[in-house]
Parts: C-alpha cells; sequence; structure tokens
C-alpha cells in the first residue's frame, strides 16, 4: 500500500493472521508464529538501500509486538542471490550478491541479530475492555486499544462490571 512501510504491512499481515485466520483454524494464542522465507529483492526496479531500508523496517516492526502476535522466529529468504540482475523476482533477493559481496542488508542485518537476538520474550495473551484503567493482580494498568495485555500465566483482571481471571498458555 502506498506510504505504508515493509514493517507496517507485515506487522498488519501478522495481526490478520493471528486475529482472524488462527481463531478460525482453532490455532490458540499459545501457538507460536515463524515468519519464513521473508525477503527483499535488488532486481526489477528495487535497490539495495531500499532492500536494507524494508528489513529493518520489517524486524524493528515484528520485534515491538513480537509478544503481542507471538511472533518467535524471523528468517531471511536467501544468503545470496541466486542470478545478477535477474529476470526473476527471486533472482536478487539476496544478503549478499552471487560473487558473495556483502550488500547493505547484509549488515543491517547482522546488527538486527546483534541488537534483538536471543530467547524469545513470554508471549502475551489479550482481554478486551472498555475502560481506560484496569487492574491486574492489583496493580493500575493502563489499557490500550480496548486491550489489556498479560503474560503468561494465571492473572486477575478488575475493571468496571469485570473481574475475570485469565489463563495464558
Amino acid at each position: 500500500m502506498p506510504g505504508q512501510s515493509a514493517g507496517d504491512a507485515t506487522v498488519e499481515a501478522l495481526t490478520l493472521v493471528r486475529g482472524c485466520w488462527m481463531p478460525m483454524a482453532g490455532l490458540g494464542r499459545g501457538v507460536p508464529i515463524w515468519v519464513s522465507e521473508n525477503g527483499y529483492a535488488t532486481n526489477l526496479g528495487h535497490d539495495e538501500p531500499r532492500q536494507a531500508q524494508d528489513l529493518r523496517a520489517t524486524v524493528d516492526a515484528m520485534h515491538a509486538l513480537d509478544t503481542t502476535l507471538g511472533v518467535t522466529d524471523y528468517r531471511y529468504f536467501n544468503l545470496r542471490d541466486n542470478r545478477p540482475n535477474g529476470t526473476d523476482l527471486f533472482d536478487d533477493v539476496g544478503l549478499l550478491r552471487a560473487d558473495y559481496a556483502s550488500k547493505p542488508a547484509f549488515g543491517a542485518y547482522r546488527a538486527l541479530v546483534a541488537a534483538n537476538g536471543g530467547r524469545p520474550r513470554p508471549l502475551r495473551c489479550g482481554v478486551r475492555v472498555h475502560r481506560r484503567y484496569v487492574r491486574v493482580d492489583g496493580r493500575r494498568v493502563r489499557v490500550r486499544h480496548g486491550v489489556v495485555w498479560v503474560t503468561r500465566g494465571s492473572h486477575t483482571v478488575r475493571g468496571f462490571r469485570l473481574r475475570r481471571t485469565v489463563s495464558c498458555a
């Protein structure tokens, strides 16, 4: 969509998967999402700086919402280009050129792994409420977009006419 970053588009798609398609398939919040074979081309009108920019935007946006969306893994599509300046979309999606020379996205990916790598944070599940603030386990919590998010385990959420114990896998 014009004016939308690659990160925004990825989060929009993941939100649709998590909030719509997974529940329809009977897959609960405890089922993690893996983003596999994601990549950005450097041919057919796409350049190398844009590849690095799109990669950064995608990983940063996913990392910001990984516990909310349950994303536990991210895998880039291809390490090396298949064919320089190829006519197929997948010929030039590598982080390295066909001769193994680094593209700007290679350094960006290494920096993103260094900054965001490691153990995934615990998944969160949401309780939809119609208040600005609620109490979660006795603590006052601000509600964001009508949902209060809690981590794994069992939590008591109290708000206006609402008292509910929530168990998150």
